[in-house]
């Protein structure tokens, strides 16, 4: 079950502590800044907090970077990155990394595939997917938003607009536009946080900017970000108990 508010007090995950003690995260500088309701992190200590959990986790060293380059990226444009790799990081640890590198699931199912993984699978697809005409539909990973880097690094050399079609119980919930370092959606909050972390299938088409007018594209704005204080707790639990 993800928590994506509330919980306990501060003092209750920090003790009387500022700030997170350096010797729980591998002897890193202290973290964050607490503040009312939850931790203000920087770009640069999520992704400090990401490297180091992507370690306690078990995903392949050269892996670490990329998934913190990912995370930021969505950060900055006011996405929730981090708070997606944590419910990655977490929803699924009776799964070993190599299951959650399959797409199947222990009990036979297919879907909810890490979307690290899943994102690499689709390298061969790219070109086809975001020049199409037409949504070009796939299933969606677990925590489908963590894709949305993958694709922005492909289709930013190219020049390339695309559209993506968030779909759940076979109907559009959202859709994002985005270029390779701009993003726009549409939806309400509800919406987009169901198509971001629920979504079951994804569409993916070149954005048809010959006959419909470009809605206007949001860049990279935030340099810090302010987690609640209950998914920041199932952060910390996860990292001394894997110390």
């Amino acid at each position: 079950m993800r928590v994506v508010g509330g919980g306990w007090m501060l003092d209750k995950i920090f003790g009387k502590q500022a700030r997170l003690p350096a010797d729980e995260f591998g002897g890193l500088p202290f973290l964050g800044t607490p503040v009312e309701g939850g931790l203000r992190l920087t770009m640069e200590e999520i992704r400090q907090f990401v490297l180091i959990s992507a370690a306690r986790r078990g995903y392949p060293e050269p892996s670490h970077e990329m998934i913190a380059d990912r995370v930021t990226w969505l950060d900055r444009r006011s996405l929730p990155g981090f708070g997606a790799w944590i419910n990655e990081l977490l929803d699924y640890q009776s799964e070993t990394i190599e299951q959650r590198f399959s797409l199947t699931r222990p009990d036979g199912s297919l879907g909810r595939a890490c979307p690290l993984f899943f994102g690499a699978k689709l390298d061969d697809k790219l070109d086809e997917l975001t020049a199409s005409d037409k949504p070009i539909l796939f299933d969606a990973p677990s925590n489908p938003v963590l894709l949305l880097p993958k694709l922005a690094r492909f289709i930013a050399p190219l020049g390339r607009l695309i559209m993506i079609n968030w779909i759940k119980d076979n109907d559009e919930i959202a859709a994002s536009v985005m270029d390779g370092f701009r993003i726009v959606h549409r939806g309400n909050s509800t919406q987009l946080f169901e198509a971001f972390t629920n979504s079951a299938k994804i569409g993916v088409s070149r954005y048809p900017e010959e006959t419909q007018p470009v809605p206007p594209l949001r860049p990279a704005h935030r340099d810090e970000i302010v987690v609640p204080e209950a998914l920041m707790g199932r952060l910390i639990r996860f990292m001394r108990t894997t110390a």
